[in-house]
C-alpha cells in the first residue's frame, strides 16, 4: 500500500482522506487540541469518509486513532 492509496494531495498544504473532503488537519486539530477519543474522531468524520471515501480510507482512519 502507498500513501496515495488513503489520500489525495490537492496540494502541499493540502491533504484530504481518499474520496472525501475531510482535510487530514482536521483529523489532527480534533485529536491534539481537542483531545477528542478516537472514537469521538470517528463519529465526527464518519459521515464523511462513509459517503465519499472507500474502505480504505475508513481503514486508515480507525487504525491511525486508535
Amino acid at each position: 500500500m502507498k500513501i496515495e492509496d488513503y489520500f489525495d494531495f490537492i496540494a502541499p498544504d493540502d491533504i484530504r482522506i481518499k474520496g472525501t473532503r475531510v482535510g487530514i488537519e482536521n483529523v489532527l486539530y480534533e485529536y491534539i487540541y481537542r483531545n477528542r477519543t478516537p472514537e469521538e474522531i470517528l463519529n465526527c468524520v464518519s459521515h464523511a469518509v462513509a459517503h465519499g471515501g472507500n474502505h480504505g480510507s475508513r481503514s486508515w482512519l480507525e487504525v491511525t486513532v486508535r
